[in-house]
């Protein structure tokens, strides 16, 4: 498939690269459910006219699913409602967007090059020391460690070692 508005049976509607999904070889092949790329929930949103005309309505792209960092999701079929092809006005702003989106991706994650060290292992360290630059640098616990600056730990009473051979096992 390609670009589609799905409207989902809760009148949802997403609009996503939308593919199906198959299970089996040739002619026991069988689609299992639908996978939604990059999709986007649209919503119709008037613009208000300050001179009191007629508002305008717009589209507004929210991203379907905002907690995951996934950009595919598979759905079942029966939480289709139906499934349309979307206004080449509204498909190019939707590419649009899926094209800034990736764009930004790439300028955010440095890319590894063979032969130089990953430039993801020097932001992470260095937002390591960033974060632990502020810590207390004299350990609160462990071997050689002041207890009485720890905020939880107390240490352990000492018993006398009086016959080692009485001991209970």
């Amino acid at each position: 498939m390609a670009d589609q508005i799905i409207v989902f049976k809760n009148g949802e509607r997403v609009i996503t690269d939308l593919q199906e999904v198959f299970e089996g070889e040739e002619e026991s092949r069988r689609g299992i459910c639908l996978q939604m790329s990059n999709p986007y929930v649209l919503e119709l949103v008037s613009s208000n006219d300050p001179s009191g005309g007629d508002a305008d309505l717009q589209v507004k792209f929210s991203k379907w699913n905002p907690y995951s960092v996934d950009y595919k999701f598979r759905i079942p079929y029966d939480s289709v409602l139906a499934i349309g092809e979307p206004d080449q006005g509204l498909a190019g702003a939707y590419r649009q967007k899926i094209s800034a989106m990736v764009a930004q991706q790439e300028n955010e994650i440095p890319k590894w090059e063979e032969g130089k060290p990953n430039p993801n292992t020097e932001a992470q360290l260095a937002e390591i020391s960033q974060a632990t630059s502020n810590a207390i640098t004299d350990p609160t616990a462990g071997v050689s460690a002041d207890t009485d600056k720890h905020p939880i730990a107390t240490p352990f009473e000492q018993e006398e070692d009086t016959d080692a051979t009485d001991s209970e096992v």
